[in-house]
C-alpha cells in the first residue's frame, strides 16, 4: 500500500504542476481581442518586468527580436498589408512568451520535465517506452523532459 500511496502522491504533485503551468500559460497569453498596439505595449512591459530579475546579456537577443518585429509590424501597417501585419503580431506574441519564460519564477516547463523524468524512472521505463505509450518518439520525450519542447495538455493527463 505504501508504494501505491507514494506513486499517487507523485502523480498528484505532477498534476498540480501541470495545472499551474496551464494557468500561467493562459494568463500570460494576450487576449485574442487585443489590438496589435496593445500587444506591442504588453511585450515591452513584459520585457521590463523580466529585465528586473534576469541579466541584460541573457535578454539582449530577445530585445533585438522585439525591435525587429515591432519595425516589421510598423512597415506592414504603412503598406496596409494585412497578412504581414498578422505574421508580425504572431511573431511579437512568440517573442513575448520567450521573454516571459526567461523569468526564473516562470520556468514551469523545467519543473514539469523533471517531474516527467521522475515518474518515468519510478516506473522503470525508458524514454522510448513512454514515447510509445503516448504516441511520441523517445526523442520527443527527451525534449519534454529537458524543457526544449512544449507538451500538449492531453499528453500531461496520459502521463499522470
Amino acid at each position: 500500500m505504501k508504494g501505491s500511496q507514494t506513486m499517487f502522491r507523485s502523480n498528484a504533485l505532477f498534476l498540480v504542476f501541470a495545472l499551474a503551468a496551464v494557468t500561467v500559460q493562459g494568463a500570460s497569453a494576450p487576449m485574442p481581442a487585443a489590438t496589435p498596439e496593445e500587444i506591442i505595449a504588453l511585450a515591452h512591459r513584459t520585457y521590463d518586468y523580466v529585465a528586473r530579475s534576469v541579466p541584460e546579456k541573457d535578454l539582449a537577443a530577445l530585445k533585438d527580436e522585439l525591435a525587429i518585429d515591432e519595425k516589421w509590424y510598423a512597415d506592414a501597417k504603412k503598406s496596409n498589408d494585412a497578412r504581414e501585419m498578422r505574421n508580425a503580431v504572431r511573431e511579437l506574441r512568440s517573442v513575448r512568451r520567450r521573454i516571459l519564460f526567461k523569468h526564473p519564477d516562470l520556468q514551469f516547463k523545467k519543473l514539469l520535465g523533471a517531474k516527467i523524468r521522475t515518474i518515468r524512472e519510478a516506473k522503470r521505463m525508458t524514454q522510448e517506452q513512454l514515447g510509445e505509450k503516448l504516441g511520441y518518439s523517445g526523442r520527443m520525450v527527451s525534449k519534454f523532459e529537458n524543457a526544449t519542447d512544449h507538451l500538449k495538455i492531453g499528453t500531461l493527463f496520459h502521463i499522470a
